[in-house]
């Protein structure tokens, strides 16, 4: 779990057999896919509560190039996928200074299907 979390980027499974000097792929490969389903499970585990904020955000999503010739831009973009972004705040209190600022413990997001109020308010 330590090398799957050091970097921002992935690491391949490839590279950890490297790492953990395993002579077999196979259950290096196994093993990394179910920490990751591990690791997107425990986020359900977690209620936002209290102070949240939402917003949507656009995450540019793979395509041929093809594809993203005939794309066009902005909201109703075939290479962009709209997501649902929503993150708890809770304030703190900087006990030297005594200024007061947020702090975020969890997030979660949902990709969107539409841009319809009706499927917001269904996550919200």
């Amino acid at each position: 779990m330590a090398f799957m979390s050091f970097t921002k980027k992935d690491i391949s499974a490839k590279e950890l057999q490297r790492q953990l000097k395993q002579k077999r792929y196979e259950p290096v490969w196994t093993l990394m896919h179910k920490i990751r389903t591990g690791m997107g499970k425990r986020d359900a585990m977690y209620d936002l509560k209290d102070m949240v904020e939402f917003d949507e955000g656009y995450f540019t999503i793979e395509s041929t190039q093809i594809e993203k010739s005939k794309t066009k831009a902005g909201r109703g973009s075939t290479a962009v996928q709209n997501v649902a972004v929503m993150a708890e705040s809770t304030p703190l209190e900087n006990m030297e200074t005594g200024k007061n600022s947020n702090h975020c413990r969890y997030f979660k997001m949902k990709v969107l299907e539409s841009h319809k109020a009706e499927e917001i308010n269904e996550v919200v």
